[in-house]
């Protein structure tokens, strides 16, 4: 599915659909995750916000991954030393 929008282009479309997921009960923690990924491509002033605020619910290594693979060198220090 985020394939799809991103394929498009609807990447705004795409980040407010994840927002409001986030704000359901019993969220699943890989939206937390893709929403990271996508600050990370395409908003990455919001993600260290994102970061900070959810760090309980991140898959930190494959976000980790992602912000080495965009080169987000503060986020992934940031990350990397959370998941000690």
């Amino acid at each position: 599915m985020l394939s799809f929008y991103e394929k498009f282009g609807y990447i705004e479309e795409l980040t407010q659909l994840m927002e409001v997921g986030m704000s359901l009960e019993r969220t699943h923690n890989g939206i937390y995750t893709e929403l990271g990924i996508l600050y990370a491509k395409y908003d990455p002033k919001r993600l260290m916000d994102h970061i900070r605020t959810y760090n309980g619910k991140l898959m930190i290594p494959k976000l980790i991954r992602a912000c080495e693979q965009y080169q987000m060198w503060p986020e992934a220090v940031h990350l990397h030393s959370s998941y000690e």
